[in-house]
């Protein structure tokens, strides 16, 4: 299962560009909100066919640049989970990969 959160911002977008983002959701059967200049966007579910990656891809090409990320929890049933954190620069969807490495337990006392 992924868990997925995004809030970017970006430069005002002309109202064309705008719908052409509305159509790319529906195409991606993404629900997201979007305005002119941010979207906010949260999922949890299975993303076999990588939709979202693939709406944040085709985004990547119409605001160029965004402020904030995407996260994605990667739920593994091992408990070891494994995130995404995506971000758009220059017209690209830019991909980092992250693990959460855990120390060994302590007691806690007070």
């Amino acid at each position: 299962m992924k868990e997925y959160s995004a809030y970017l911002t970006f430069n005002d977008l002309e109202a064309t560009d705008v719908e052409k983002i509305k159509r790319l959701a529906e195409e991606y059967s993404v629900q997201a909100d979007i305005g002119s200049n941010y979207l906010e966007f949260d999922y949890v579910g299975r993303d076999t066919s990588r939709n979202v990656v693939k709406f944040f891809y085709c985004l990547s090409k119409v605001v160029v640049d965004a402020a904030g990320e995407v996260a994605c929890e990667i739920v593994n049933d091992d408990g070891d989970n494994e995130f995404e954190f995506y971000s758009i620069r220059n017209g690209l969807l830019i991909c980092q990969v992250g693990k959460i490495i855990r120390e060994a337990g302590r007691v806690v006392e007070f």
